[in-house]
């Protein structure tokens, strides 16, 4: 036979309420998701961006028109010229994606069976 709230011992009805206190301040799976939506999303992380005085990084990599005695233009202490000023040697980085893959077929295939 089940009791009610006012025939309960004193101790169990300490307990319960102690119990209710404790699940109302529990998180919920649902909020911890919400929490991580507001502090991974895009205004948030604009916002944090604008924060900062400046990128440390930002101020090295425009390139300037220096009347300093020197010809032409600089990208830091990287001179700039007819040749490198949209492609870089370093940038040829990105025709081995395709060149290994094909030499190792072609390596595979002269393998003999």
């Amino acid at each position: 036979q089940a009791l009610g709230p006012s025939q309960c011992p004193p101790q169990i009805q300490i307990a319960q309420s102690v119990v209710r206190i404790v699940l109302r301040r529990m998180q919920k799976p649902g909020d911890a998701v919400a929490q991580f939506q507001q502090a991974s999303s895009l205004s948030s992380l604009w916002s944090r961006l604008n924060a900062r005085k400046g990128l440390p990084f930002a101020a090295k990599a425009v390139a300037e028109l220096k009347e300093d005695g020197r010809d032409g233009d600089y990208v830091g202490d990287y001179k700039l010229t007819v040749w490198n000023a949209r492609w870089q040697y370093t940038d040829n980085v990105i025709f081995l994606t395709f060149l290994c893959p094909a030499l190792w077929v072609w390596m595979m295939n002269k393998v003999p069976k």
